[in-house]
Formats: C-alpha cells, sequence, structure tokens
C-alpha cells in the first residue's frame, strides 16, 4: 500500500506491506522493494532495489513492515554529474527477490 499516487519533488512516500507465515513452522523472510523509473532521460535499471528488510515470523504471525521514500532519492546523476530529479509515473515491487513472479507492484507519479 502507499500512502498516494501521487508525490511532489519535497514529499515523502509512505510504503507498507503485510506479511503472513501461512505456515506450520517459524521461518524468516526478506522484504525487497524495488523501483523502475518508467520513462527517463537516460536508460535506468528495470528494477533497483532500493529497502529491505528481514523479519521473522511464527506460524499464523501477520506483521506489517513500513518503509519511506523520500522524494530526492528518485533522481538520478546524468553524464555531465549533475543530480536529475524528473517528474513522470514510477512502478515499486515488493518480493522475496527480484526474479519473483509473483512480486507486488503499485504505481506513482512524481509531479512538479
Amino acid at each position: 500500500k502507499l500512502s498516494s499516487t501521487a508525490l511532489k519533488m519535497d514529499d515523502t512516500l509512505n510504503i507498507s506491506i503485510t506479511v503472513k507465515n501461512s505456515g506450520q513452522t517459524a521461518g524468516s523472510e526478506t522484504v525487497q522493494i524495488y523501483l523502475r523509473d518508467e520513462v527517463s532521460t537516460l536508460t535506468r535499471p528495470v528494477k533497483e532495489l532500493i529497502r529491505f528488510k528481514k523479519l521473522s515470523l511464527k506460524p499464523g504471525e501477520q506483521r506489517t513492515i513500513r518503509f519511506k521514500l523520500n522524494a530526492s532519492e528518485l533522481g538520478f546523476y546524468n553524464g555531465e554529474g549533475k543530480y536529475l530529479l524528473e517528474p513522470g509515473w514510477f512502478s515499486l515491487f515488493a518480493g522475496h527477490s527480484s526474479a519473483d513472479k509473483n512480486m507486488l507492484k503499485a504505481r506513482f507519479e512524481l509531479k512538479k
């Protein structure tokens, strides 16, 4: 879940994910958050790891974990060493690895 689908240049996005151990034994999971800039003046990674958290859960236990993402972190350096923060659409993915075929997905727009 995202706190908003529209983010201004000086805002912070709150991300929350609920994880449940549906098994019969205790286990641990590493929740990973990946970012994709959908359109950029430079080629960006398809999935860029931006946050992760490892947690242990008892059988049947459910926990919500939270991450914060500042709009200023969405930028990148161009070939001249200048930091650019471009408005546009971004996708967030959450899962246990970048190859997870069942990743959760959400989109938001960075606005001027």
